[in-house]
């Protein structure tokens, strides 16, 4: 299987090789080069960034089920139990762009001064 249908379709197996090299591997390295770009070009502008990073965001999503509900169909198993993986990775995502992009009120709290 080539690696454009192993990560935008829903269709086919895929066996454990296949999966771990060429499905998460080449999953985590495109997560990691496009997230720099969207970093790059929120350095640039703002808008432009914020865009082009939520643009990726849904890619990512959309080729991590790709992969896992296949691998799901491979063991015999529904594709519908890869939502269970839904829910942490949004609240990591989140958290990641809650705590590390997004801006906040600088201004004193009830847990202390501006640092």
């Amino acid at each position: 299987m080539s690696i454009p249908s192993i990560l935008f379709s829903y269709s086919g197996r895929i066996n454990r090789f296949e999966f771990w090299v060429k499905g998460v591997v080449v999953w985590l390295a495109v997560v990691l080069v496009l997230e720099t770009v969207g970093l790059l070009l929120r350095s640039i502008s703002d808008p432009v960034g914020t865009v082009a990073l939520g643009g990726f965001g849904v890619l990512f999503i959309w080729m991590y089920f790709a992969i896992v509900v296949k691998r799901c169909h491979d063991r015999g198993g529904s594709g519908w139990w890869s939502l269970l993986t839904l829910v942490p990775f949004i609240g990591t995502l989140y958290f990641i762009i809650a705590c590390g992009m997004l801006a906040g009120d600088a201004h004193d709290n009830r847990y202390g001064p501006q640092p």
